[in-house]
């Protein structure tokens, strides 16, 4: 650790340490924000369009602030506001801010390696986000509190206590930058340094962002834009991993239903109807959730935050992410015409039954004069 990193401090920064859940298939922002409107007292309210000029999130996310106890975070504590933003698709995000004021780079890796899995402000976003969907419940389609979980931490530096440019950030300071973002105070190789940091970009030569895969280090005075852009990659990230866990589920279901000997009249069969209805739901709700996700975020003439965007999710792995979905969604549709073919057959057959069973009835009648 350089002496200069000890005697260099954060004039004006925070930390945004935010957490990622899962509520509900859908949910109908007009009606939610009408709900915690006539709870102002619990729940206060910020405007819930985005402030960017250059991209838009349709429709835009309601934020909510909740305000709680202050957390301490080994020497550090949070701030008493928490954020909550809630999206259509039926994501949150909880995000509380530590306040970096006065602290060297040693403190600010000892703080990263602390945020690091902490389960008290896991189970305190997890309470907060679990209020928030009983004041919104009614505006939820199939409201639930998912298992699927996630948690990410931006440090914004916008200025040090001593002018620092960016190109001696780079070169004094990257090994402490590299343990922040890998969240751990042990000294790091020169190769892992160089990978950790890999991913940076910079709009001018006063800003830089550096991303990785649980955190990012931004260094930059206006950078509400860069952190709503990594927010939404993550929640995107999330949705993916709540939904390829659903696909999985199914998939299995409906590999369990066609290794079975479908009844010839399978389509008057209570459990192989309710599987097939299962698998036929699962499979719409999925592209529906697939394709909302993909065209909520657009970008108005700013290549640059296109650009980033493009950083952040190859970052996280999310093109990845949306291959394997994309893969189990067409294997499901494979799954789901074969059932239907099957099902299809089986109702032939029932007619082709009904007509001689009526064709035998009709020369019964005849042979018996009636």
């Amino acid at each position: 650790m350089s002496h200069s990193s000890q005697l260099l401090k954060i004039k004006e920064g925070k930390a945004y340490v935010s957490f990622f859940f899962d509520i509900g298939f859908w949910i109908d922002l007009k009606k939610a924000e009408s709900l915690i409107s006539s709870m102002r007292h619990r729940f206060p309210m910020r405007n819930s369009k985005r402030k960017q000029q250059y991209f838009e999130q349709i429709p835009s996310p309601l934020k909510v602030l909740q305000v709680g106890e202050a957390i301490e975070v080994g020497k550090y504590r949070t701030q008493t506001t928490i954020e909550s933003t809630v999206y259509d698709f039926g994501a949150v995000s909880v995000v509380f801010q530590i306040p970096l004021t006065g602290l060297s780079f040693n403190e600010v890796i000892e703080l990263s390696s602390l945020l690091y899995d902490h389960a008290q402000l896991w189970e305190v976003s997890k309470n907060h986000t679990s209020r928030l969907l009983s004041a919104i419940e009614s505006s939820v389609i199939e409201p639930k509190l998912a298992e699927a979980r996630d948690d990410y931490v931006v440090f914004q530096v916008e200025s040090f206590d001593k002018d620092l440019s960016i190109e001696q950030l780079k070169e004094e300071h990257l090994v402490e930058v590299a343990q922040i973002l890998a969240a751990d105070k042990v000294d790091l190789s020169e190769q892992e340094v160089q990978e950790v940091t890999s991913e940076q970009t910079s709009y001018t030569d006063s800003d830089i962002t550096f991303v990785d895969w649980d955190v990012s280090f931004v260094y930059e005075k206006e950078a509400e834009d860069v952190r709503a852009v990594i927010e939404y990659v993550n929640v995107v990230l999330l949705q993916y991993r709540y939904m390829d866990q659903l696909l999985d589920r199914t998939l299995d279901d409906g590999f369990e239903l066609t290794n079975q000997k479908i009844p010839a009249l399978g389509f008057l069969f209570g459990s192989f109807r309710s599987s097939y209805k299962k698998i036929t739901r699962l499979q719409t709700d999925s592209t529906l959730l697939f394709d909302s996700m993909r065209n909520t975020l657009k970008f108005v003439g700013d290549p640059y935050l296109a650009k980033f965007y493009e950083k952040v999710a190859s970052r996280l792995q999310l093109e990845a992410w949306d291959d394997a979905v994309q893969r189990k969604l067409t294997a499901i549709e494979s799954i789901y015409n074969n059932l239907s073919d099957s099902l299809n057959t089986s109702r032939f057959m029932f007619l082709e039954i009904i007509i001689v069973l009526l064709i035998a009835f009709e020369i019964v009648i005849t042979l018996l004069g009636l």
